[in-house]
């Protein structure tokens, strides 16, 4: 039975990791932000975040593979 539950937890693990890549980025909300934060530090990050989860966006706010996605965005997209 043990190893029943693992297999559940496993491919739910494996799922979420599918949504996150597939998950679309919320790109207008992240250049409104990025039109008010030409630079930006820990703090705002982690603010971003917790305005992005509040907008249902905890598919990519919650995770390591998201919060790259995120953060590649902004590097990409700031104004130098």
């Amino acid at each position: 039975m043990a190893k029943d539950i693992h297999k559940t937890t496993v491919a739910t693990d494996s799922n979420r990791k599918n949504s996150t890549t597939k998950s679309k980025l919320p790109a207008r909300e992240l250049r409104t932000w990025l039109k008010k934060h030409r630079s930006w530090n820990h703090a705002d990050w982690l603010d971003l975040l917790a305005e992005l989860r509040k907008k249902n966006c905890s598919i990519l706010t919650d995770s390591p593979e998201g919060r790259d996605s995120i953060g590649r965005f902004l590097e990409k997209n700031r104004e130098k």
